[in-house]
């Protein structure tokens, strides 16, 4: 006999079972009978008891016979009864199957298929797709109802009289009739007619759909300080209808600082730009939720003078205490390659890939889509050590679409870094330093780690002759030579967003130079006046200095010594407390710093012997932690150029040292 099938409702599958186990126990034991009386027979006459025994014997065998022949006979009735429950089964199956179906198509097609002068507006869509919520949980549970009424039946088939409909109702009755059932499903009542608001058209017009009927209308949501607001607006309306609405739902609002976006932190827009549109136009849709921001009238002062009886240098006056002081990154002048990047995104190009672009050459995918200036792979793949600065701003605040990044409105993302002790104490709880100190005035603790970024990417000398003409002095005497290297910044297109300094002069301050070192007063005499010339010259400026550090070669007096490699320093301890200093007494003005001032763009080039005893320009540049060290007086240069001393704790000069 076949496997029972999966399908069955328990009281079939119960009763086939037991169908089954009883056929095979009959099955068998008239099996084994039979084969019992074969097997004696056998033997009776292979001992040759035939004469005595052979009437009783032949009997006992063609009664076995006949039980084996019943058996056959029980099975196959077993197996008809067997098939006829299969067959009833999957007929009830298919009932419930197409009650299913056609429930559920009738019941949606009853929600987008509606009487439109029947006025039905959201909120009773709302109501019908409740009740079609409820239409379906009703379905399975007389999908259930079914199942226990297959499952009473035992073993007849249902006849053509016993399908026909009968009376149903709602309470929980069973329902045999496939009409009466989709009705109430459908309307939720036993009447032949659905209510007349519900009613569907059989007209031959195309149905309106829900989506149609629900576009006549839109839901536009207010959220502000004041709360949550639901305006119905026309798509149609001009936007001054939902600027009126917004005005309304405030609450003493300046409606000159109005503004909405459709984010939380996202670009704000002013209330203003909302006339002569149509909402449509505008982008505004069903459902849609805007944020506004305002700031409140202020209130009037008591006693305060009217404005007719006001003069006019009081008005003056009111205007000039009403202003609003701007912050120190606003009054900052930036310098010209400052002004040039952040007048550009920065992306990075790329063209079209031969092998993974399968577009149009008008088209874009994520192969040949521009990168952002600060792409991790691109600076991996092009050898970049280093982010630019500008690629590093971009990274901590993300340009926003329509929007300049060098706005007042968006806060700058950097802080100068600091190890001094805050005096006096933020919490002004104790007496400053040293004689208290507390975790909100002391600074935290120091981990030495890489910087990321670099304020200048690339040195470059306009002229090889002034590194020829800066040699001359050393040729000649032998001493080492330092001096302000004079230039201006300009874009590096070979990093992203970089910036290079272009070194147009070198001046050479006044000195006292050795064969092992010099000696460099500080600060250096015509200093302003340098700086007055390089201005007039053209707008340039002091951009780093230059020193020499040449030993010739004992044994070939046209080659130096290479000193500066991996296994000794490239720039010694004091060289990099010197930079450090003169980087702090050139802080860069830049909008993306909270004071106003970040870092510095002054680079220290050494000019000292390669392996191959040649001449070669190196430029280094003090990181942040060096200068704020150095700012903090923590560190000295020590005996060794490759080691920087940690000082001595000392309250009395006001160095404190952290962990």
């Amino acid at each position: 006999m076949g496997r029972i099938p999966s399908g069955l409702n328990p009281a079939h599958r119960l009763k086939l079972e037991l169908s089954t186990n009883k056929a095979s126990k009959h099955k068998w034991k008239a099996r084994s009978a039979f084969w019992k009386a074969k097997y004696e027979e056998m033997e009776r006459l292979h001992s040759g008891q035939v004469s005595g025994t052979s009437v009783e014997s032949s009997f006992s065998t063609t009664q076995a016979e006949l039980a084996y022949l019943a058996s056959e006979l029980a099975e196959q009735a077993y197996i008809a009864e067997y098939e006829r429950a299969c067959r009833e089964a999957a007929e009830e199956r298919r009932e419930i199957a197409t009650i299913l179906w056609q429930s559920l198509f009738e019941g949606v097609g009853h929600a987008l298929e509606f009487d439109q002068e029947g006025g039905q507006d959201a909120g009773l869509l709302i109501e019908e797709n409740v009740q079609l919520t409820n239409t379906v949980g009703d379905l399975q549970r007389r999908i259930r109802e079914l199942e226990e009424n297959a499952a009473a039946s035992t073993s007849t088939t249902p006849s053509a009289d016993e399908r026909q409909p009968s009376s149903p109702t709602r309470g929980g009755v069973e329902l045999k009739g496939l009409k009466d059932y989709r009705r109430v499903l459908e309307y939720g009542q036993t009447s032949s007619q659905p209510p007349p608001v519900q009613r569907m058209r059989t007209t031959g017009r195309r149905p309106t759909s829900l989506i149609a009927q629900s576009l006549s209308y839109m839901l536009v949501r207010i959220r502000s300080k004041d709360g949550n607001f639901r305006f119905e607006l026309q798509p149609k309306d001009d936007g001054s209808l939902l600027a009126q609405k917004i005005i309304e739902s405030t609450v003493d609002a300046d409606v000159s600082t109005i503004t909405i976006s459709n984010q939380p932190r996202g670009e704000r827009v002013p209330l203003s730009n909302l006339k002569g549109r149509t909402l449509t136009n505008l982008g505004v849709k069903h459902g849609d939720l805007i944020f506004v921001n305002y700031q409140t009238k202020a209130p009037d002062a008591p006693g305060a003078p009217s404005a007719e009886a006001s003069t006019s240098s009081s008005s003056a006056a009111a205007n000039t205490a009403g202003a609003t002081p701007k912050r120190p990154w606003e009054l900052v002048q930036e310098d010209a390659v400052d002004t040039y990047w952040r007048q550009r995104d920065g992306k990075i190009q790329r063209s079209r890939d031969p092998q993974f672009c399968k577009h149009s050459g008008n088209g874009m995918c994520d192969y040949c889509m521009p990168l952002e200036p600060y792409d991790p792979k691109y600076h991996a793949d092009h050898n970049i050590k280093h982010l630019s600065f500008h690629a590093y701003v971009r990274k901590l605040a993300p340009a926003k679409p329509g929007a300049q990044s060098s706005t007042s409105s968006s806060l700058p993302p950097l802080d100068p870094l600091s190890y001094r002790v805050k005096v006096p104490c933020p919490s002004d709880s104790h007496p400053s330093y040293p004689a208290g100190i507390c975790t909100k005035c002391q600074p935290s603790a120091i981990t030495l780690q890489r910087q990321p970024f670099r304020m200048v990417d690339h040195l470059e000398f306009s002229s090889p002759a002034l590194i020829d003409g800066f040699l001359q002095s050393w040729r000649h005497s032998g001493n080492q030579r330092i001096g302000w290297m004079i230039g201006r910044y300009m874009p590096y297109e070979d990093v992203p967003m970089g910036i290079k300094a272009v070194v147009e002069a070198i001046h050479e301050p006044p000195q006292e130079g050795e064969v092992d070192g010099l000696s460099l007063e500080l600060p250096w005499e015509d200093e302003k006046r340098i700086e007055a010339l390089a201005h007039d010259a053209g707008g340039l400026s002091i951009v780093g200095y230059i020193f020499t550090d040449l030993t010739p070669s004992p044994d070939d007096r046209t080659k130096s010594i290479c000193k500066r490699h991996q296994g000794s320093y490239f720039l010694s301890s004091l060289e990099t407390l010197f930079a450090a200093q003169l980087q702090n007494g050139r802080p860069t003005s830049t909008k993306s710093s909270s004071t106003g001032k970040f870092a510095s763009r002054l680079v220290t080039a050494v000019l000292s012997g390669t392996p191959e005893g040649g001449i070669d320009v190196q430029a280094y540049m003090a990181s942040e932690q060096a200068c704020a060290m150095v700012d903090a007086d923590m560190v000295e240069a020590s005996v060794d150029p490759g080691i920087v001393r940690v000082k001595e704790e000392d309250g009395d000069a006001g160095r404190y040292i952290p962990d």
